[in-house]
């Protein structure tokens, strides 16, 4: 069963990067996937971020971190 079907708001919590420091936030998965597109937020230990057209937005930085660090976690990927 998928616990995603039919659900309007999914929000998805993780951490920003790995322990490597690479992004955990992709472009496109390359594991199987039950429910392909259905997340519209995510929150990490470092930003709350919204997805409009395939596209993060940074919403909020969590205290203490600038939008710099952000910045560079996502280039590491």
């Amino acid at each position: 069963m998928d616990l995603v079907a039919g659900a309007e708001n999914i929000i998805c919590t993780m951490t920003h990067a790995s322990k490597h420091g690479e992004s955990k936030l992709l472009e496109k998965c390359e594991l199987p996937l039950t429910g392909a597109g259905c997340i519209n937020r995510v929150l990490t230990d470092l930003a709350y971020l919204e997805i409009k057209d395939g596209a993060f937005i940074l919403k909020e930085c969590a205290p203490g971190v600038s939008v710099e660090e952000i910045i560079e976690k996502q280039r590491v990927n």
